[in-house]
């Protein structure tokens, strides 16, 4: 999966049929279950879904005659993504509860909790998808209580996401709280482009909600730093846009224009 890693799916594709080949040859059902799962992957990166379902399923099997519980969660967990990405909400939500499950009953192995942790919070997704913030927010909570079970890069983006649903349901304060626990967390991390989305939440936040323009031109002005650093264009365009919004309610029409020009240039 060297090609696969390195983003080149196209090229990888054929090596991973090759992978799966030699594998069936061998006889090693673990080894032909993981060229399995590989394959899977490689068609749903290449826009391939129908197609990554099957290789998916097949691990699944092969893996439960097994009885490897991680690799089963792990299937799991494709399988529903695939579901989430195509609008099965209700079929994404049994295939994640049944990993979750999984990981419970294998409580205290090495991969069991933060298998746990990645399935719920992919239920949270799915409530969010459908319409259940609360639920997807109550989730997240819980999940952020465990400090032990995320590692710190997950933790971050799950205080984003958490923060965001906080501010949309009414919670600024609470919102920007978890921003700014995500800065520190992704500052550690020495990740820019984790940062600039913080910030630029963190702005929102500042902006919209709290009537605090200072300080979040300052948190707005700080994430485009950080995602012209990243080379995040998507990211630069956002915060130049809201950055322009507040410069523009503020009077100063000049700044507010160059912003504007700014982002339509990298549009």
């Amino acid at each position: 999966m060297l090609l696969g890693d390195l983003g080149d799916f196209r090229a990888a594709l054929p090596d991973c049929r090759e992978a799966l080949r030699l594998r069936r040859a061998l006889g090693d059902p673990a080894a032909v279950a993981e060229a399995l799962n590989n394959l899977g992957l490689t068609l749903e990166a290449l826009g391939r879904p129908a197609e990554a379902e099957q290789p998916f399923r097949a691990a699944l099997a092969l893996n439960r005659r097994l009885g490897n519980a991680e690799a089963q969660a792990i299937n799991l967990g494709n399988l529903a993504a695939l579901d989430l990405a195509r609008g099965r909400y209700s079929d994404a939500m049994r295939l994640y509860v049944e990993a979750a499950d999984l990981a419970a009953r294998h409580r205290g192995a090495p991969w069991a909790a933060e298998q746990w942790a990645i399935t719920r919070i992919n239920q949270g997704v799915v409530f969010e998808k459908v319409g259940g913030f609360r639920e997807a927010l109550d989730l997240y909570k819980g999940i952020l209580a465990g400090d032990d079970v995320l590692d710190p890069r997950r933790r971050a983006a799950l205080l984003v996401n958490a923060g965001v649903i906080q501010r949309n349901l009414g919670d600024p304060v609470s919102a920007a709280a978890a921003f700014r626990e995500a800065i520190a967390v992704y500052g550690l991390l020495d990740d820019a482009a984790g940062l600039s989305n913080a910030f630029l939440n963190l702005g929102l936040a500042l902006h919209l909600n709290l009537a605090r323009p200072r300080e979040a031109e300052a948190a707005y002005r700080e994430a485009l730093r950080l995602a012209q650093r990243s080379g995040d264009r998507t990211e630069e365009i956002q915060d130049l846009f809201y950055l322009g919004r507040l410069l523009l309610a503020r009077g100063r029409f000049g700044e507010a224009e160059k912003t504007f020009r700014q982002g339509s240039l990298h549009g």
